[in-house]
């Protein structure tokens, strides 16, 4: 009960200094809301600056499979840490290190929902949107545009899906295993009902038009 209720206060204060980061970023303080991301990384998690940046999203998702040391909530405060993190190492001037760190933090998150006892609130699924629109025009992993993909299937973003879906298949190494999930992707969607499909973004003449493509790029025709 008494580590329960530390680590419940801690994430309390993680969350109220990131008001504080968010309140110095959008004053210009770029530096000062850097160096406080970076001291509560250090301070609450023994994490240095450069960690994440530095490793990979494979190393990245061996340790959320290992490291039992962390619950769901620690783990989600620290992608917020990385999401203020990515968004001042931009805003400085370092583009390729700020865009790294952002798809760590969404690689976080959607490990984190895809979890059997992840939950999907309102204010998570505007985060995790925001952070996938502020990854377009870098190109993630392939093993977090994997994520990407499965979290908008399950979210029903089809639209998004399917663009994730055709940025896989010209990546993969392995295309076999992404055609197959295309055509599993396409065929349980046409079994959707039309407003479900339209409120994807992607209705049923567009998902069969998709489908047809799919089979012509994958050589399934």
């Amino acid at each position: 009960m008494f580590q329960k209720d530390f680590i419940l206060k801690m994430i309390e204060q993680i969350f109220q200094l990131l008001a504080h980061i968010m309140g110095l970023k959008k004053g210009g303080q770029y530096e000062e809301a850097l160096e406080m991301t970076n001291d509560a990384l250090a301070k609450y998690f023994d994490i240095e600056p450069a960690f994440f940046a530095e490793l990979s999203e494979e190393e990245l998702h061996n340790k959320l499979l290992s490291d039992n040391s962390l619950n769901m909530e620690q783990w989600r405060a620290i992608a917020y840490l990385l999401s203020e993190k990515a968004d001042l190492e931009i805003l400085i001037g370092d583009a390729d290190k700020g865009y790294a760190i952002r798809s760590k933090a969404l690689f976080i998150l959607l490990h984190l929902v895809s979890m059997p006892q992840g939950t999907v609130s309102l204010a998570l699924f505007y985060k995790i949107e925001d952070l996938m629109h502020g990854l377009e025009g870098y190109a993630p992993a392939f093993i977090t545009q994997v994520k990407m993909f499965d979290y908008c299937e399950r979210q029903r973003l089809l639209a998004k899906a399917e663009d994730i879906l055709f940025e896989l298949l010209e990546q993969a190494v392995e295309k076999q295993a992404i055609a197959d999930a295309g055509i599993q992707f396409y065929e349980s969607i046409l079994q959707l009902p039309d407003d479900v499909l339209e409120a994807g973004h992607l209705p049923r003449a567009e998902a069969m038009y998709g489908l047809k493509e799919w089979k012509i790029k994958t050589g399934l025709r």
